[in-house]
This record gives C-alpha cells, sequence and structure tokens, in this order.
C-alpha cells in the first residue's frame, strides 16, 4: 500500500479510539506499517473501516491484518501468495516464455556442464 493510505487509516484509527494516540509513539506505527506495508490499499481501509467500526479496543497488527482478509486470521499467508502471483504476472512480461528448441537447447547445456564437472570431480580424487 500507499503510506498516505496507511497514514490516513492509522490516523483514523487513533482518532476512533481516542486512548490510544498517547500510548502508541512513533515507533509503534513504523512497526505497523513494516507489518502491514504489502496489504493492498482497498483491503488496508477496508479493514480499517471494520476495526474502527466493530473493535472496543485499538487492534494490534494481527488483528488488522485479519480485519484487512475478512477475519482471515492467517493473512500473512495471502500476501505471501499475493507477492508470488504479482511476481510471475512481472516476469511474463519481462521474459516471454521459452520455445521448445531454447528448452530443449538449454538442457542439453546444462547436462553438459554437469557432466564437466562431475569428470572434473572425479579426476581430483
Amino acid at each position: 500500500m500507499k503510506r498516505d493510505t496507511f497514514n490516513l487509516g492509522f490516523a483514523t484509527l487513533l482518532n476512533a479510539f481516542s486512548y490510544a494516540a498517547d500510548r502508541l509513539s512513533p515507533e509503534t506505527q513504523e512497526i505497523y506499517w513494516q507489518d502491514l506495508k504489502d496489504i493492498p490499499d482497498k483491503r488496508f481501509q477496508a479493514g480499517v473501516d471494520w476495526c474502527r467500526h466493530h473493535s472496543e479496543f485499538f487492534p494490534s497488527i494481527a488483528k488488522l491484518g485479519a480485519a484487512c482478509f475478512a477475519g482471515n486470521e492467517n493473512w500473512h499467508e495471502d500476501i505471501v501468495k499475493h507477492k508470488r502471483l504479482e511476481f510471475q504476472r512481472r516476469m511474463k512480461q519481462i521474459a516471454p516464455p521459452m520455445r521448445e528448441e531454447q528448452r530443449r537447447e538449454n538442457q542439453r547445456r546444462v547436462a553438459e556442464i554437469a557432466n564437466s564437472l562431475g569428470k572434473k570431480l572425479d579426476a581430483n580424487k
């Protein structure tokens, strides 16, 4: 998410739970940012809204993260999956899939190198 989105959401929670403003330091806000920054903007905004309406106390990182993912307590796994899919999507844009003959040539080269290394290791024994 964008830092501005996080800052606005965090400020919203501080205003909703006014007692927390005195208890939370800038370092605490930075820890929340570091742990939550990979959540998409819209999900974070939805999680902030949910916590504001349904929580009695300022949410922990775990509770806020789960609220962003509809109560899924394993939300961090969703983020890892999202990052992996985003990486794969970008790689497809950068490097188009290899043609079959390119794939075979690469496999042949790898086999030659492995064979060559095997012979060198045997010679050094």
